[in-house]
């Protein structure tokens, strides 16, 4: 279901004029939780990205240390560490690294993009 831009509105103003006290506060709370959700999206993506560099690094140092020339049934739980690394690290800084700084960084736009999901049923 299609919803234009001047549909929104006029439902937004008709429940800013029904409820212009507790619809403030709910658009403040939206506001909030956009701000949450965007510190909570910042925290993943740097915790994955963290998690990603650290297997690279430790995989970079076994390699180094000649570990797998000593150990080679290790190398291909390297193999895996390393795919598993590399699907990881895109995936967090696109996804959620991303994502948190653009609601930290407009907080109101996904507050509206909010309401309006609510609105249309998405």
């Amino acid at each position: 279901m299609a919803v234009d831009a001047n549909t929104v509105s006029g439902i937004l103003d008709e429940i800013g004029k029904r409820l212009s006290g507790p619809a403030e506060h709910t658009y403040e709370i939206l506001v909030k939780q956009a701000y949450i959700s965007g510190y909570t999206d910042l925290f993943t993506g740097l915790a994955f990205s963290v998690l990603g560099f650290g297997m690279i690094y430790a995989t970079y140092k076994m390699v180094n240390n000649g570990f797998f020339k000593e150990h080679e049934d290790f190398s291909v739980m390297c193999s895996i560490v390393g795919v598993f690394a590399a699907i990881l690290l895109p995936l967090a800084i696109v996804c959620c690294l991303s994502s948190g700084i653009k609601e930290i960084i407009n907080p109101e736009y996904y507050a509206i993009v909010d309401i309006i999901e609510k609105i249309s049923g998405n």
